[in-house]
């Protein structure tokens, strides 16, 4: 989240950001109790997969390599697109579709066409 706000944020507000402490180590520490990247999956690694948007312009590419990195290198699906447009490109809902087969879920729902 703190890369998130500084990727994000204009350099006025990275300028006033630090003035008040808001980034820095305290920032880093708090999240990293909460970070994907660093807390150790649960899930068996067979099972874990990562949809990552070539486009994405909310969390970038590197963040999913990263994250793909700090889980062992799982499964990673690339697709041409950003954060939100998952839900309207078919080859997503195709990959998706196999995953949930793969694991037992079999029948509708809305990533069966």
């Amino acid at each position: 989240v703190p890369m998130l706000f500084s990727g994000h944020s204009s350099r006025k507000h990275k300028r006033i950001a630090q003035e008040l402490g808001i980034f820095g180590e305290g920032l880093d520490e708090l999240y990293r109790l909460i970070s994907p990247a660093i807390l150790t999956p649960q899930v068996p690694h067979d099972a874990r997969y990562i949809l990552a948007g070539r486009a994405d312009r909310i969390t970038r590419p590197q963040q999913a390599e990263r994250l793909w990195e700090a889980w062992d290198r799982p499964s990673i699906e690339w697709f041409d697109g950003g954060h939100v447009s998952y839900f309207w490109t078919r080859s997503v809902h195709r990959h998706i579709q196999r995953i949930l087969a793969r694991h037992g879920f079999t029948g509708g729902g809305p990533w069966s066409g």
